[in-house]
């Protein structure tokens, strides 16, 4: 189906009936808690009725809400699949709906197979300042020495900002480690940043 032919659904009629909703809450406590954040439109297929010699499947479009608390730093690679080189996306958002598809009992699909930015959809990482400092600094460890380290972090938090996947809290762990080390690292696209989320309110 093309993105052409697909209508975008208006939020109010999102209700108990063309809604679904997928939570993950439970895993190992010690880890960061980092929770991933999807909406958009998608299409159901499922099979119905009992015939013995009749396979026959519905089609529905739905509008499909998804929140998914990541367990480990495996499950990070595996959902999320960062690459944080400069010269091309950092995340594939469309790959990560369609993991997170995945996960769940019926088949679902997305309207548009693009990789890069889905139609119809939002997606996001959202975390406190101390969750997104507690995991580059004790799980996603990049450089020899904690001062290096620290500045691999500031460096990845501001590619996943500039990605549009992570807010606020990823912006105030940058700046605080920027802070506490003493980072040669500019704050302006972190303070703008938490700027535009102030005025987003």
């Amino acid at each position: 189906m093309s993105t052409q032919d697909q209508p975008t659904l208006p939020a109010e009629d999102a209700d108990e009936q063309d809604t679904d909703k997928a939570t993950s809450t439970t895993g190992d406590e010690a880890f960061p808690s980092l929770t991933i954040d999807a909406r958009g439109v998608a299409e159901r297929f499922r099979r119905v009725g009992d015939w013995e010699h009749t396979d026959a499947l519905e089609t529905q479009e739905i509008r499909l809400s998804l929140s998914h608390k990541i367990q480990s730093y495996s499950e990070w690679t595996d959902l999320i699949a960062p690459d944080f080189d400069p010269h091309r996306p950092t995340v594939w958002k469309g790959d990560i709906v369609d993991r997170l598809f995945d996960q769940l009992s019926e088949h679902y699909e997305r309207p548009s197979s693009t990789s890069d930015d889905p139609p119809h959809w939002t997606l996001s990482v959202s975390g406190s300042a101390t969750a997104w400092r507690r995991f580059f600094m004790e799980y996603d460890q990049t450089g020899a020495e904690e001062h290096e380290h620290a500045y691999h972090a500031v460096a990845h938090l501001s590619q996943l900002l500039g990605a549009d996947i992570a807010s606020d809290g990823a912006a105030l762990a940058a700046l605080d480690l920027i802070n506490e080390y003493d980072l040669d690292h500019s704050k302006d696209q972190f303070l703008e940043d938490l700027q535009d989320d102030a005025d987003g309110e």
